[in-house]
């Protein structure tokens, strides 16, 4: 067996020993990010206090849509 071959057999087997991640769990780690952006971004007066873009920034209101799923 070529060197080659060897190593595309390797990696595959290892893709297949993972466990494949539902949509629940993709989605619980999508919310935690959410939630973790939205602690950063916060309106301090007119701007976010995170990056300085006019209230509500890009970022949180991404983060809100995020936790609507």
């Amino acid at each position: 067996m070529s060197g080659r071959r060897k190593v595309v057999i390797f990696m595959t087997e290892n893709i297949s020993e993972q466990a494949p991640q539902t949509w629940d769990t993709l989605l619980a780690q999508y919310r935690h990010s959410a939630v973790e952006v939205l602690t950063q971004h916060l309106r301090t007066g007119t701007r976010c206090q995170a990056c300085g873009q006019p209230w509500p920034c890009r970022a949180a209101c991404a983060a809100e849509a995020a936790l609507e799923l």
